[in-house]
């Protein structure tokens, strides 16, 4: 009896190990998940990191060409706010002379003196989501 109360206990202890991964837990090729209604973890080299999803959308899971994915709406992201190397470069314009750009950490400010950012996406060539406002 006193073996089958251990083990018992054993497996409480181990179930309880097996929760939801949190910000700052270790991961090893791990897909993005939804933490909560506006909050995505990604694995960003081997650590749960948070990214904000302050959209309309929120985060939330989605099929695409029966695929399983994850998508965040970071529309209304600001400066300051966490990014992940999954992001790295990404540009967001606020008007022709501004914008935010992922740098792997947080988002940060970025000048377009040029004017070349137009209607939220960033124009190099053509219309991109990645480079500079130069």
């Amino acid at each position: 009896m006193r073996s089958l109360m251990s083990w018992s206990v054993a497996l409480l202890v181990a179930a309880a190990g097996c929760g939801d991964p949190e910000e700052g837990d270790y991961c090893e090729y791990s897909w993005p998940r939804c933490k909560d209604d506006h909050t995505a973890l990604f694995c960003d080299t081997n650590v749960y990191r948070a990214l904000s999803c302050p959209g309309a959308k929120g985060c939330r899971a989605d099929t695409v060409s029966g695929q399983h994915v994850m998508a965040c709406d970071i529309t209304g992201t600001v400066a300051g706010d966490q990014c992940t190397s999954d992001y790295m470069g990404f540009v967001i314009c606020r008007s022709a002379y501004a914008a935010i750009r992922c740098n792997g950490i947080t988002w940060a400010n970025l000048e377009c003196p040029e004017g070349t950012c137009e209607d939220g996406t960033f124009k190099v060539g053509g219309m991109s989501s990645r480079g500079s406002c130069e």
